[in-house]
């Protein structure tokens, strides 16, 4: 604190002497104006510069360097407006001589002065300090590269802002998770629950695969900004986020198989083996232009590939209909889509068992059972699995399976947000227009929705 407010004294006398000097050049200025026609005719008829400033200085008792400011003025700055600016920023200057030499003179603003400031450093960067304060340099040690680092039970997140990361477990579990009043960065869309001697594997929009180290992300609270993948991966292209990802062993992977869904209504399921490669960075789909992938899971033995399209198309099939392929192919069609159709949901389910819940663009609601639609083979059309009329919209804008675990969702409308658990939302037909959440009145005019974690899923972890 002696240090600070040393810093702070010389800082306040520095600005006072600038304050003050320039406070006189103004004086001398606004003198100028308020007897302009004076000074003009003073200056015409001098024999020279030096001979128009002593004679200013004469008249109006002015010193050299007002006198020089005042031969320096243009005359563009002697309209009204000029002069109002020179008046008011003498007052200002005059103010502020007042309050620095109330500083230099008093040790209690001083003391103020360094509260405030340092207040409004921790407001502008609110990460914890990432150094130690120590009294002596034996109470510390600085760690080697050869040093064992001790293993860290973490989480992570890809955020509803696309950025990636790192919570220490403690800080997960403590947090308030709700996404009311949170930012997009504080909303977590994918968890995963691992180790920092583990490693990462991201799967992007773009069919590229990404995975480092667990330990070389950069370690963030829930509430701290997170880091976009074209950080952590130089790689990374403009436009390119992750959706999916996946923990596993440094020297090992997941066994058994995964299933990628596009947009377009293409999917492939391929072996994990494929993408036991030891690059960061590497394709791991090969997809048409302007589709982009939006799921990625491990496939489920027994399980079944069901659809929803924007405009309410429901089917469902056998996930051993899709063939086997390598890992930049290219997939095979899931579902039959119309023109400005599209994937809103695809992923696995429980055969027979379970719910989809659906979301329109005017927030109705609605839980549909798998059984009401019949299972096809697959790139079937289907059937429609809501009806859609001037109350509830005229699109699906959000879905996901629901099966034994209910969660929550959460509803973008505009500058709201609204949080509904699945299970508060009615089991209907496919034939019903859903309802709007519990206390809606009236229609909404929805954003987007999300599935927000509140807990993290151990995807893989070596035991």
């Amino acid at each position: 604190t002696d240090y600070q407010r040393e810093v702070v004294l010389k800082r306040s006398k520095f600005e006072l002497e600038e304050a003050k000097a320039r406070a006189h050049i103004l004086e001398g200025l606004v003198i100028a104006v308020n007897n302009i026609d004076e000074v003009v005719a003073i200056i015409k008829k001098a024999s020279g510069t030096s001979d128009a400033k002593q004679k200013l200085r004469v008249r109006f008792d002015l010193s050299e360097k007002q006198a020089q400011a005042i031969l320096d003025l243009r005359l563009a700055r002697l309209t009204r407006l000029e002069v109002n600016k020179l008046i008011s920023e003498l007052q200002e200057l005059e103010a502020r001589i007042a309050r620095l030499q109330v500083i230099i003179n008093s040790k209690k603003e001083q003391m103020n002065l360094i509260k405030q400031e340092m207040l409004s450093i921790k407001r502008s960067y609110k990460s914890t300090r990432r150094s130690d304060i120590v009294g002596s340099v034996t109470d510390t040690s600085v760690p080697s590269e050869t040093d064992e680092k001790p293993i860290e039970n973490v989480i992570v997140a890809i955020a509803a802002d696309n950025t990636i990361k790192r919570i220490p477990i403690k800080n997960f579990n403590m947090s308030n998770k709700d996404a009311v009043g949170a930012s997009d960065g504080e909303v977590l869309l994918h968890t995963c629950d691992t180790l920092t001697n583990s490693k990462v594997m991201f799967f992007t929009n773009y069919g590229n695969c990404y995975q480092t180290e667990v330990s070389k992300l950069k370690e963030t609270r829930l509430r701290d900004s997170g880091v976009a993948l074209s950080t952590v991966f130089s790689e990374a292209t403009q436009g390119e986020v992750p959706v999916a990802l996946f923990a596993m062993g440094l020297e090992s992977m997941p066994q058994g198989e995964l299933v990628m869904f596009t947009r377009q209504g293409m999917v492939k399921r391929s072996s994990w083996s494929e993408y036991a490669l030891l690059k960061s960075a590497f394709q791991g789909y090969k997809g048409k232009d302007g589709d982009e992938i939006f799921r990625v899971e491990c496939v489920k033995e027994g399980s079944q590939i069901f659809y929803v399209t924007n405009r309410g198309g429901c089917t469902r099939f056998n996930t051993a209909e899709i063939p086997l392929q390598g890992r930049v192919a290219g997939g095979v069609r899931g579902i039959t889509l119309d023109d400005g159709e599209y994937v809103v949901f695809g992923g696995q389910v429980t055969p027979d068992k379970g719910e989809v819940v659906m979301v329109t663009n005017s927030g109705y609601l609605k839980r549909l059972s798998i059984v009401d639609i019949a299972r096809h083979a697959r790139n079937c059309k289907g059937a429609k699995g809501i009806e859609f009329s001037a109350l509830n919209g005229t699109a699906v804008v959000f879905a996901d399976y629901v099966n034994d675990t209910h969660y929550n969702i959460a509803i973008y409308d505009k500058a709201n947000v609204l949080t509904v658990y699945t299970g508060d939302v009615a089991v209907e037909k496919k034939n019903t227009k859903g309802k709007l959440p519990k206390g809606k009145r009236g229609a909404m005019s929805v954003a987007k929705v999300v599935r927000y974690k509140t807990s993290a899923d151990c995807i893989y972890r070596d035991k």
